[in-house]
């Protein structure tokens, strides 16, 4: 490898003309510069080069853990603020790949119920795991499950 330790920080990014309306802002600007610095201090922490961090999934688990307790959201969800105390259990939830079939809405809608099988079917989604459902058999609204998921360590 040629470089091991260039980090996109800003607006150096690369893009398309059609995806730089979706990061041209300011708070999408600034998630990355919060991302790259989280990574150059988790790299510093470790002793490792930052594309090593890149992978191994635990470590890349920890960058996110980091953001997410410093309140830097890394998943869209218009109804569940930095401010909410399910804040960073439904963001790990959605980054592991537990959105649903809602696809077409950034709104993760924490009250909305959700059953056993609705359940099984977003666990199926998140790589490497073969979890039971930690809510058991009772429908739940979509933050408990967060919570659960979290609580058991799956997420």
């Amino acid at each position: 490898m040629r470089l091991e330790n260039l980090i996109a920080a800003n607006k150096n990014i690369g893009t398309t003309h059609i995806t730089n309306g979706c990061y041209r802002l300011h708070p999408i600007e600034w998630n990355i510069g919060e991302a790259a610095g989280t990574l150059v201090g988790l790299a510093l922490e470790t002793g490792s080069k930052p594309h090593a961090i890149l992978k191994d999934m635990a470590l890349v688990h920890e960058v996110q853990r980091i953001l997410l307790d410093d309140g830097v959201p890394l998943a869209w969800t218009i109804d569940v603020p930095v401010s909410d105390p399910d804040f960073s259990v439904i963001q790990r939830l959605v980054m592991a790949g537990g959105y649903g079939a809602r696809g077409d809405s950034l709104a993760f809608g924490k009250a909305v119920p959700i059953d056993a099988t609705q359940r099984q079917a977003w666990i199926d989604t998140i790589e490497e795991t073969e979890a039971a459902d930690p809510c058991g058999g009772e429908t739940v609204s979509r933050a408990a499950f967060a919570r659960a998921m979290a609580q058991a360590g799956i997420i």
